[in-house]
């Protein structure tokens, strides 16, 4: 079995990453995992605090890029490396990630972070892309209408807070949305060996959508097999 991460941060580009790039390729690779996705945070205060800087929307979209590209460079065909994003509008402190999105996408939209959440939806889906509400009963987020989701965070496995995962598969199935696992790594320490679980290596986005459209995929916390 191949194992992926769904949701990690890295240092600079999300504020609240504490580890470089090259620092998690390496655990990532210590630990057995094929493939990566990158999932910094992108959100209104990220564009505030850059353009206070002198930035114009293209050059942080450059600075966002960075990290994700310095893994890649790193991992040098050891690792899959794959783009993702965690989306939040100014609407309320909702997150979203965002899979199957590339550079070029966000070169030509730049910053979306003031379009309401439907809008968004079509932003995503018109590029071929889909959006999972990000740990969707942690304490301060609002439950999100399902019909503007292609799925949720059903196992957020960070361990530093109360993500009510069982909450999180009930409502999943309940509404027959599609699943997703992931670690939200910030730090070393919060490795655990999370992740979703394929018979075949993802290399793509594209090999990445078709495993969440089929849900054809296994997924863990590092200790346990969880069957989607």
């Amino acid at each position: 079995m191949f194992k992926t991460e769904m949701h990690l941060h890295t240092s600079p580009v999300s504020m609240c990453g504490r580890a470089s790039p090259e620092y998690v390729v390496d655990q990532y690779l210590r630990n057995d995992y094929s493939t990566i996705v990158v999932t910094n945070h992108f959100q209104a205060s990220f564009f505030e605090k850059h353009i206070k800087s002198g930035l114009n929307k293209t050059q942080i979209i450059d600075f966002y890029l960075s990290d994700y590209r310095r893994a890649k460079d790193y991992a040098m065909g050891r690792m899959n490396v794959l783009l993702g994003l965690e989306f939040r509008n100014i609407e309320n402190d909702n997150d979203y990630l965002i899979y199957g999105i590339d550079e070029g996408f966000l070169y030509t939209v730049l910053d979306f972070t003031k379009c309401k959440l439907p809008e968004v939806c079509n932003l995503i889906h018109e590029y071929g892309g889909m959006i999972f509400q990000a740990h969707p009963f942690r304490n301060g987020i609002k439950v999100t209408d399902p019909r503007n989701l292609d799925g949720i965070e059903a196992g957020n496995f960070s361990f530093l807070r109360d993500d009510r995962n069982d909450v999180a598969e009930f409502w999943a199935d309940k509404y027959q949305l599609k699943k997703v696992y992931g670690t939200d790594y910030h730090l070393p320490k919060q490795m655990r060996g999370a992740g979703i679980l394929t018979d075949l290596e993802i290399k793509t986005n594209e090999m990445l959508l078709d495993v969440l459209k089929k849900q054809s995929f296994q997924a863990t916390d590092g200790k346990n097999i969880i069957t989607v």
